[in-house]
C-alpha cells in the first residue's frame, strides 16, 4: 500500500514537474515574441532628437552624446558588406570632414572588412566598433543599408533616411544648406522677369524664339521621362494643351544629351506627342549639368516655363515650388481652353 502511493505521489511529481517546465516554456517564447513585436514597433517610429549614449572610439576616446551638442553631427550606421554604406560616408566625409563644428560618427559593424575599403580618417570623424546592434537599437535604426542621421546644434533631428535614402538626396543638400549656407534655387538657372537672351545657356531656346511665328513659347526639360511619374504627368498636361490647336503657342520639349535621335522618335510614338522634341546643346548641357553636380538631379528636372515673343519669361514651374496646378490653369486660360 506504501509502495503504491509512492508510486504515485512520484507520477504526480513527474508530471507536476513536466507541466510546469512546459509552461515555462511556453511563457518565456511567448515573451520573447511580444519582446520581438516591441522592437518592431519601436523601429518605426523615427526618432526626434540625439538619443542618450556612450562609446568609445577605436582610439579609446569617449563620446559622449551630451558632449556633441553645439556641433552639427552626421551619424551614421556602416556595414562593410555594403558598397552603399562605404560609398555614403566616403562622400560625406571627403566633402565635409574639414569643416568646423562638424561631427562624423561611423557605427561600424565589421571592423576588419571597414578598413579594407576606408584608410582615411581623422579630423572630426569618429569611427566606434563597439556595440553596433545595441546602438541600432537605441537609434531605432532600420535593418536596410545606408542608415544616417543627420542633427543640428541643438541635437534636434534635421534628416534621416527613414524618409529618403542616399547622398545625392538625402543627405548634400542638407549638408549643403547647414554648411555652406547654400541652397537651390531656380533663379540659378531660370527666372521670371528675366529675358533668355541674358542667359547665354538659353541661345538655343532663343534662336527657336526668333524662327518661329508663334507668341507663346511653353518649354519644358527633362533629365529622364517615366509615365508613372512627375514627368509623365507634366507631358499629358502638355499633350492636352497642344491639343488645344492654338496656333500662337509653341510647344518644346528639351532632353539632355544622354538621348539620342532614335530615342526621341521612340518617345514621340509611345506618348503620341507632336509637339517639338530637342537635344539640349553644348551651352545647355554644360550649365545644367554643373548645375546637377553642385545640387541634386531632381533640382533640374520636370521644369516648364513660358516665354513670350520677346524671349521674357513669364512663368516658370519646377518641382520644389509645388505650382504645377496653378501653371497649366494659368496656361489653359490663356490659351482659350476652359480651365
Amino acid at each position: 500500500m506504501i509502495c503504491k502511493n509512492i508510486a504515485k505521489d512520484r507520477k504526480f511529481l513527474f508530471h507536476l514537474v513536466f507541466f510546469i517546465i512546459l509552461f515555462g516554456i511556453v511563457l518565456f517564447f511567448k515573451q520573447e515574441k511580444l519582446n520581438l513585436f516591441a522592437l518592431k514597433s519601436t523601429t518605426l517610429k523615427e526618432i526626434t532628437f540625439l538619443p542618450t549614449f556612450t562609446v568609445k572610439d577605436i582610439y579609446g576616446n569617449e563620446i559622449k552624446s551630451n558632449n556633441l551638442i553645439g556641433n552639427f553631427i552626421y551619424i551614421q550606421f556602416v556595414n562593410p558588406i555594403s558598397s552603399n554604406d562605404i560609398e555614403l560616408l566616403k562622400k560625406v566625409y571627403f566633402k565635409y570632414h574639414d569643416y568646423k563644428n562638424f561631427i562624423i560618427i561611423a557605427f561600424v559593424k565589421d571592423f576588419k572588412k571597414f578598413l579594407k575599403n576606408f584608410l582615411l580618417f581623422g579630423n572630426n570623424i569618429f569611427v566606434v566598433r563597439e556595440d553596433y546592434e545595441k546602438l541600432k537599437r537605441i537609434f531605432r535604426a532600420s535593418q536596410c543599408c545606408e542608415s544616417f542621421y543627420i542633427f543640428d546644434k541643438t541635437g534636434k533631428l534635421i534628416k534621416s533616411n527613414i524618409n529618403i535614402v542616399g547622398y545625392e538626396e538625402g543627405v548634400k543638400p542638407y549638408l549643403m544648406n547647414i554648411l555652406e549656407n547654400k541652397k537651390f534655387s531656380i533663379s540659378y538657372f531660370i527666372k521670371e522677369g528675366e529675358n533668355t537672351k541674358n542667359f547665354k545657356w538659353f541661345k538655343q531656346i532663343s534662336d527657336i524664339i526668333m524662327n518661329e511665328k508663334a507668341e507663346y513659347f511653353v518649354i519644358s526639360m527633362f533629365i529622364d521621362i517615366c509615365m508613372t511619374c512627375l514627368s509623365g504627368q507634366i507631358i499629358n498636361k502638355l499633350n492636352e494643351l497642344h491639343k488645344l490647336n492654338n496656333s500662337n503657342f509653341f510647344f518644346l520639349t528639351i532632353l539632355p544629351t544622354t538621348f539620342t535621335k532614335q530615342d526621341i522618335k521612340n518617345l514621340k510614338n509611345q506618348l503620341r506627342i507632336n509637339f517639338k522634341i530637342i537635344i539640349a546643346d553644348e551651352n545647355l548641357s554644360h550649365k545644367w549639368n554643373q548645375l546637377i553636380k553642385e545640387f541634386r538631379i531632381s533640382d533640374l528636372t520636370n521644369i516648364v516655363f513660358l516665354v513670350n515673343k520677346k524671349g521674357e519669361i513669364i512663368k516658370v514651374a519646377e518641382p520644389n515650388c509645388q505650382c504645377f496646378k496653378d501653371f497649366f490653369d494659368f496656361l489653359y486660360k490663356k490659351m482659350g481652353g476652359s480651365k
